[in-house]
């Protein structure tokens, strides 16, 4: 549930999130909250909180945060370049 209009975890937005944005270059911080239902945005991949989760992500545990790709990756399951987690930004086929 939320506080307020905010669509991040603050007093005036939500005091936690059924699924998060998280930021890219600093990823114990929530950029945006999402419904539980709606699709990571294209060059982010999905990961689960487990209970070890210590930090400002512990309000999500059990749940899924949406994280960014790496750099060279279009779009990814997983962090990394490997080929079966990463579609390539700059491939031409």
């Amino acid at each position: 549930g939320c506080f307020g209009p905010e669509i991040y975890i603050c007093a005036n937005g939500c005091k936690s999130c059924e699924k998060a944005i998280v930021h890219a270059f600093d990823p114990n911080i929530v950029e945006q909250c999402l419904k539980g239902d709606e699709p990571c945005p294209e060059s982010y991949y999905l990961e689960y909180i487990g209970h070890q989760e210590e930090g400002s992500l512990k309000s999500l545990t059990g749940k899924s945060v949406c994280r960014k790709c790496h750099h060279q990756c279009k779009n990814c399951t997983a962090y990394g370049i490997h080929y079966s987690i990463c579609k390539c930004l700059h491939y031409i086929s």
